[in-house]
């Protein structure tokens, strides 16, 4: 076992163990006190949140350890101005961290731990309700880059912010912080010649923020070249959201680019592109993804 499996399979066990914590604080507060009493609330009901807290806590603040990045969800309202726009977001609830502390932690332990200090992020601050202001439009939004920040909102919300698209949120982020490092975001000829002969961006959607569907992400066929219309809208978001799928549901994205030619191409640029960027996304940290086998039905049309 190398040390990336060393790292992942102790990360996994402290998860396995606050939760297992969790679970059994709340049945032992369950047995006590009597139906209906009025008293105040007993020790073991008071040791079973404070247990939640300090479980999750400590868990996201050795991600953070692990990854060399601050982890924060204290210290809002959240406000980030610039010339094209902007965002704000506020504090989450406790219990919206806590649902969201397993989710960013089992989608950041996959990369190798040298990889965020590559991208440059010094936070990821988790919030809520972070509207995004870009050309005129502002809206609801999963996750924005301002800076060396990368703000995730854990609010849940059926349309924007369930929790598959948070999953896919923090890959297609990291993968845009990726591509404008490489200085390839928006110009990548290399890319574009990827794609079916006369196909031209922009014509099914915007993309981004003007894209206001909320199944425009979800899965489709009818795009060769494309797992869906997002993809269509613009060059940062077709790489962005091929990657993030192709981190969330591996093995369902392989078995499709398989069929489709352009697509296959797309996925060996991405894959070539990463390996350039970090040695450890070598074939070894593709196994450890291909190893995850989500359901992949939340991701298709309903």
């Amino acid at each position: 076992m190398d040390r990336n499996e060393r790292d992942s399979a102790r990360m996994g066990r402290l998860c396995r163990g606050f939760f297992a914590v969790v679970i059994l604080l709340i049945s032992s507060a369950g047995c006590s006190g009597a139906p209906g009493s009025s008293h105040a609330p007993d020790d073991a009901a008071v040791n079973a949140r404070a247990g939640r807290r300090s479980g999750y806590q400590a868990a996201l603040l050795e991600l953070g350890r692990r990854y060399g990045v601050e982890l924060q969800w204290k210290g809002g309202p959240y406000h980030y101005s610039y010339s094209w726009g902007g965002g704000t977001a506020r504090d989450a609830a406790e219990a919206e961290i806590e649902r969201f502390a397993p989710i960013l932690i089992d989608e950041l332990s996959l990369y190798p731990p040298g990889f965020f200090k590559k991208l440059g992020f010094k936070r990821i601050l988790l919030a809520r309700d972070l509207l995004l202001r870009q050309e005129g439009v502002e809206q609801d939004v999963s996750g924005y880059i301002f800076g060396p920040d990368l703000l995730l909102s854990v609010s849940f919300n059926e349309k924007v912010n369930h929790p598959d698209k948070q999953r896919r949120c923090i890959h297609h982020l990291i993968w845009h912080q990726v591509d404008g490092i490489g200085g390839t975001m928006w110009t990548d000829p290399e890319w574009v010649a990827l794609n079916p002969a006369g196909f031209e961006y922009g014509k099914l959607t915007r993309g981004g923020i003007h894209d206001r569907t909320s199944e425009t992400g979800l899965l489709s066929a009818e795009y060769p070249g494309f797992l869906n219309r997002y993809g269509t809208g613009n060059v940062p978001d077709d790489k962005a959201d091929l990657f993030a799928y192709l981190m969330v549901i591996h093995y369902w994205v392989l078995e499709r680019a398989a069929k489709d030619p352009y697509l296959q191409a797309k996925v060996k640029m991405i894959m070539s592109r990463l390996a350039g960027f970090d040695p450890g996304m070598d074939a070894s940290f593709w196994a450890r993804v291909h190893a995850v086998r989500r359901d992949v039905a939340p991701y298709f049309k309903r």
